[in-house]
This record gives structure tokens, C-alpha cells and sequence, in this order.
């Protein structure tokens, strides 16, 4: 009997053991959950502030390299930029292609190979990389066009003409950042109205508006082109799907953009926030 009791207590020593170092075991491993929690806190912060980092540097660049490009093109079309090319079918001599020609060609290329590089090597630097880099291919495309078909070199100005749009986009996202750092305003609000003003004007102008005349005026070339050819098989009509493609691209960051903007609007009481740049940059 008595061994019996002694039997019974050594069990309940033993799954009172048992239970004490499955509970320590629990605790221990709880301990380790919320020191790793605690350990990434500051990984994932800084991981954030890499991000951010990099964005800005790009933008940067950005705002540095596009008004260059923008300065080459003006100081070639002039005050032509949104008539040469957008109201007609209007193919230039050879004689346009000249060297200030040639300066916004190289300005604008370089850029664009610049920035694509940019892009592949730090992905983390735009929203949506992978849109980004389709983009810029087309476009490094697409601007060789004037050097193979030089009659429609009168174009390249009216198209290149967007990046006075993507100044103002970068410019209005820099300034909303800053804004938001420490949540505190540290931008006066008319820099920000003034620079809302000019993304949204030129994103509309250029960008809904001179982009799609420049197709419609597209299709009227083809017409010609194939009553002067006698066939519907033209190089020209491969730089023409590309902007039809450019064109599509638009109408989609446009959804983007101003989709929100109108939800916001007709929801009483909306959040009165500014509405994010499409996520192409």
C-alpha cells in the first residue's frame, strides 16, 4: 500500500515536473516571439525609411533631368510645341531635323535610358516598377521614329510635351511628402494649390486632350499614306499602334487619378484629402 502511495506521488512529481517545463518551455518561446517582434520593429523602420529614401533620390532626378529635356524641346519647337503635328497631318522637310533637333532628341533619349536603368537597378524607387519600365521601352521606341520616317519629325514636340505634366506630378508629390513628414505643414498652401493647378491643367491639356488629337491626326496620315503607298503594309503604322498603346496607358492612370477624386465628390461628407498621383511613378 504504501509503496503504491509512493508510486502515485512520484507520478504527480513527474507530471507536475513535466507540466512546469512545458509551461517554462511556453514562456520561453513567447519571450523569443516578442523579442523578435521587438528586434524587427526597428528592421522594418528602417526598411521604410530605405524605401522612402530612394524615392525621393529619384524623384530628385527627376525634377532635375525633366525641365533639361523640356528646355531642349522649347528652344526647338518654340511656342509651336502644341500646333506642329497635333491640328493636321503635317510632315516636315528634312530640314527639320537639324542639330537643335537633334539636342532635344539626344536630351530626351538620354533621359529615358537614364531613368530605365534607374528603375530596373532600384525597383523600390517608383509604385508600380514593372509599368515604369514598359513604358520607357515604348517610349525609347517610339522617339526613334523622326529618325527613320523624318516627315513626322513635327511631332516629337507635341508628344514630349508630357513631361510638363510629369514635372508637376513629381513636383506635387515631393511637396504632399514633405507635407505629410511629422505631420506637420511645412510647404506655404498656395505652393501646393498653384502646383494642383498645374498638374491637373496640363494633365488634362496634355494628356487627355493633345495626345489623343495627335491620334486622331494619326489616322488621318494613314489615309494618305496609303493612297501615296497603294498598300495597308506601313513602317509608320507600328510607331502609330505605339501611342495608340500610350494613349490607352493614359486613360487608365487617368481612371486613377480622378475615379477617387469624383467618388469623394458625390459622397456627402467625403474625406477631403488629396488624391494620390497615379501609381506610375
Amino acid at each position: 500500500m504504501r509503496d503504491d502511495v509512493t508510486s502515485i506521488n512520484n507520478r504527480a512529481a513527474i507530471n507536475h515536473s513535466s507540466s512546469s517545463s512545458s509551461n517554462d518551455k511556453i514562456t520561453n518561446d513567447n519571450n523569443k516571439s516578442i523579442l523578435s517582434e521587438a528586434l524587427s520593429l526597428p528592421k522594418a523602420k528602417d526598411k521604410a525609411n530605405l524605401v522612402e529614401e530612394a524615392k525621393d533620390k529619384h524623384d530628385i532626378f527627376n525634377l532635375i533631368a525633366l525641365p533639361i529635356v523640356v528646355g531642349f524641346l522649347i528652344r526647338k519647337f518654340k511656342w509651336n510645341l502644341f500646333y506642329v503635328g497635333v491640328t493636321q497631318c503635317n510632315r516636315v522637310p528634312a530640314s527639320f531635323i537639324d542639330d537643335e533637333y537633334l539636342h532635344a532628341f539626344c536630351a530626351f533619349l538620354g533621359y529615358l535610358i537614364l531613368d530605365l536603368i534607374w528603375v530596373i537597378t532600384d525597383p523600390v524607387c517608383v509604385k508600380s516598377p514593372g509599368t515604369i519600365i514598359k513604358h520607357h521601352i515604348f517610349c525609347i521606341i517610339y522617339v526613334w521614329a523622326p529618325m527613320k520616317l523624318w516627315a513626322f519629325g513635327g511631332f516629337m514636340g507635341p508628344i514630349v510635351s508630357v513631361e510638363i505634366n510629369t514635372i508637376f506630378l513629381i513636383l506635387r508629390r515631393v511637396l504632399y511628402r514633405r507635407n505629410t513628414l511629422n505631420n506637420r505643414i511645412v510647404i506655404p498652401p498656395i505652393v501646393t494649390i498653384i502646383t494642383d493647378f498645374l498638374f491637373y491643367s496640363t494633365w488634362i491639356g496634355i494628356r487627355l486632350i493633345v495626345f489623343n488629337l495627335i491620334l486622331v491626326t494619326y489616322f488621318s496620315c494613314c489615309i494618305e499614306i496609303v493612297k501615296e503607298t497603294g498598300t495597308l503594309f506601313n513602317v509608320e503604322f507600328g510607331f502609330i499602334a505605339i501611342h495608340l498603346f500610350l494613349c490607352v496607358l493614359n486613360g487608365i492612370w487617368s481612371y486613377k487619378l480622378f475615379h477617387p477624386i469624383i467618388k469623394r465628390a458625390m459622397t456627402k461628407g467625403g474625406n477631403k484629402t488629396a488624391a494620390a498621383a497615379p501609381g506610375f511613378v
